[in-house]
């Protein structure tokens, strides 16, 4: 085999992945925003419809007769430039804004057990899972608000380590996580000893 025949052979094997290279490289923006835009997730026996979830949170939080108020209403007792970190990055990464969202909530709980002063530790230093079950075993939220608190929990968890599954989900729902989670964090605030 000569040097000719030798980078015919090249180009050959290398011309259809230089090929689908060049198409991936054009089309990023389109693939990239129609992936951004994928709610529901099927891989093998997994299946994940975030949105769904969601939905379900919300009509709990009615059925828990919660005051219904718009966004601007229940920002009230969150610091304004918390929700502007969380609305420009649910714009640009959806589930990295879930996360924030999750801790918002994980500090509120924190704050509420030592508010009551039910936990014979430092609460930041216990598992959220631990603080939810001492709110629930004193008598401070009720069934309904403790399953909300694991629902809330285990859509952040089943965003933020879906990512290797190519689970993403969408701007509004980042948004919809955001506002169902004041209006918890508000109940939160407002149990009393």
């Amino acid at each position: 085999m000569d040097a000719l025949e030798f980078t015919s052979s090249i180009v050959k094997t290398l011309a259809w992945p230089i090929i689908v290279l060049v198409i991936v490289f054009l089309l990023k923006k389109p693939i990239t925003q129609l992936l951004l835009s994928i709610s529901k997730f099927k891989y093998n026996n997994l299946e994940m419809d975030f949105g769904k979830e969601l939905n379900k949170i919300e009509e709990t939080l009615e059925k828990q007769s919660i005051e219904q108020t718009t966004l601007n209403n229940t920002i009230s007792t969150i610091n304004k430039e918390k929700e502007n970190e969380v609305l420009s990055l649910a714009e640009i990464h959806p589930s990295a804004a879930i996360s924030v969202v999750w801790t918002m909530i994980e500090k509120e709980i924190a704050n509420t057990i030592k508010r009551l002063a039910i936990s014979p530790d430092y609460p930041p230093y216990n598992s959220t899972l631990k603080n939810i079950n001492l709110l629930k075993d004193n008598k401070y939220i009720d069934t309904i608000t403790y399953e909300l608190l694991n629902e809330f929990r285990h859509l952040r968890n089943k965003v933020t380590h879906a990512h290797s599954e190519g689970e993403q989900i969408t701007y509004k729902e980042a948004v919809k996580y955001y506002e169902l989670s004041i209006k918890l964090i508000n109940q939160l605030r407002d149990i009393k000893r």
